[in-house]
């Protein structure tokens, strides 16, 4: 995993100091980056698999790294 979808996996986890938690699944749904099935197919993943939001949607090709980076830009500052 490179060092930038690790520093967001983290972010996504762990979510900021100070920050409310928001759902990784309503960021992106927020950013309109992914879709409701996209979120409900994600989420299952996560739970076959037991890896966590970021690792499945990436896992899965539902969304690149880029776009993934792009879309929780925001989040991260």
């Amino acid at each position: 995993m490179s060092t930038r979808i690790g520093f967001i996996v983290r972010i996504l986890s762990e979510g900021r100091a100070g920050a409310e938690f928001r759902p990784p699944g309503e960021i992106l749904l927020g950013a309109r980056a992914i879709t409701e099935q996209v979120l409900h197919e994600t989420l299952a993943y996560t739970k076959t698999h037991r890896v966590s939001f970021g690792t499945a949607i990436l896992e899965m090709g539902a969304i690149t790294e880029d776009a993934l980076l792009r879309a929780l830009e925001p989040v991260s500052r």
